[in-house]
């Protein structure tokens, strides 16, 4: 949940993704499926949280997965696709 920014907030969203990657690598998935977690109705900022997400997903694929080889975004509208569409490039 968004408290404003000084709560913590970024290292939390980052350890939702981590554990729940961490998660499904530890039961041999080869894929995994999130949705935009937090930019809802508990406020994250969705440009904050983008980023996040992604660079958790690629940091874990690029050390720790030795299952998973493949992190889907599904996304609910066309903002949330162009916030994260735009962490590709960075």
């Amino acid at each position: 949940i968004w408290r404003g920014g000084d709560q913590d907030e970024p290292a939390l969203l980052a350890s939702a993704y981590h554990e729940a990657l961490r998660l499904a690598d530890g039961v041999a998935l080869t894929s995994v499926a999130f949705p935009s977690i937090s930019t809802g109705v508990y406020g994250f900022p969705l440009d904050e949280a983008a980023p996040i997400a992604t660079g958790t997903a690629r940091a874990f694929l690029e050390g720790e997965a030795h299952h998973l080889t493949r992190v889907v975004f599904v996304l609910f509208d066309a903002a949330t696709f162009a916030a994260f569409a735009a962490t590709v490039s960075e």
